[in-house]
C-alpha cells in the first residue's frame, strides 16, 4: 500500500516530468510581435527548428524552408536562407 510520503514523491515527479514535457512542447503562436523580437532565443531554445517550426508549416502550409524562414528574413535585413 502507498502510504503518504510516497504518494506525495510520485505527485512531485509527475508534475516535474508534465512541466518538462508541456515547456519543450509547446508551440510559439503568441503575439507575433514579441515572436519576432524573441526569435533567436526561441531558436537556440529549441535547438532544431526544422523539427519544431518547419515540420509543422510543411503539412500545414506545404512551405518550404526557403519561403517559410526568408519571408521574414529577408524584409528584416537577415541573411536569407539557402
Amino acid at each position: 500500500m502507498i502510504n503518504r510520503k510516497n504518494l506525495i514523491t510520485i505527485l512531485l515527479a509527475a508534475a516535474l516530468v508534465f512541466v518538462i514535457y508541456f515547456n519543450i512542447n509547446r508551440t510559439q503562436h503568441g503575439n507575433p510581435e514579441e515572436w519576432m523580437k524573441e526569435h533567436g532565443v526561441i531558436t537556440e531554445r529549441r535547438g532544431d527548428p526544422e523539427r519544431f517550426c518547419l515540420d509543422c508549416h510543411s503539412k500545414k502550409f506545404s512551405h518550404t524552408k526557403e519561403n517559410f524562414c526568408n519571408k521574414c528574413h529577408i524584409p528584416n535585413n537577415v541573411e536569407p536562407v539557402k
